[in-house]
């Protein structure tokens, strides 16, 4: 049976921590620490400002459905009357 590993040994042969320079491995360290933290903040931003925006169109049409219902109540009082 072939050793299926064979194909990637060149490609893995980059990774070793012999074959890197000081800057390559600060990079390779640097990079996923840095985007993580950045990826969760921007995604806990978005939802802060959906929910936000979600509260503040509510808010908005609860106030316009009671102005509307209380123009509809006076405009039939007077009607009525």
């Amino acid at each position: 049976m072939k050793n299926l590993h064979q194909p990637m040994k060149p490609i893995l042969s980059h990774f070793k921590a012999s074959t890197r320079s000081f800057k390559t491995q600060l990079a390779f360290y640097f990079v996923p620490a840095t985007l993580i933290p950045i990826l969760g903040l921007s995604y806990y931003a978005t939802h802060v400002f959906e929910k936000s925006s979600q509260q503040g169109l509510y808010r908005q049409a609860t106030s316009e459905s009671t102005l509307i219902k209380n123009e509809i109540t006076t405009s039939q009082k007077n009607l009525l009357s």
